[in-house]
């Protein structure tokens, strides 16, 4: 099945990788379903036990030929895009990434909840 290529390519890519834990990779064809009119080009994937998987999605540069490595995906998987560090984007010289913003708590309106 065309549209399950993307889960027999994390599967080969663990059994390759045995030490990793995730995974950067392009979005593949028919992984977002319904397509999206803006789709997120980019996927993490964290291998949570040997054929168990799970996916967050979002939109990175395109920088050909580059390598992502284990710990800049666990950056993205667990803080997200804006503390990723990439290239062109040297990481700060005292090596203390900037707190993401945080979108503040709305207290839902009373009897709503």
């Amino acid at each position: 099945m065309k549209h399950l290529d993307f889960m027999a390519s994390d599967r080969a890519y663990f059994k390759k990788h045995k030490r990793r834990e995730y995974r950067i990779r392009r979005v593949m064809p028919g992984e977002l379903l319904p397509p999206d009119q803006n789709p997120p080009t980019h996927v993490v994937v964290r291998q949570i036990a040997p054929g168990v998987r799970a996916r967050q999605f979002f939109t990175l540069p395109d920088l050909p030929g580059h390598k992502w490595t284990e710990e800049a995906a666990r950056t993205l998987w667990e803080e997200g895009w804006l503390q990723l560090p990439v290239p062109d984007f040297p990481p700060p010289t005292d090596g203390k990434w900037p707190e993401p913003p945080r979108a503040p708590v709305v207290p839902m309106p009373e009897g709503k909840q």
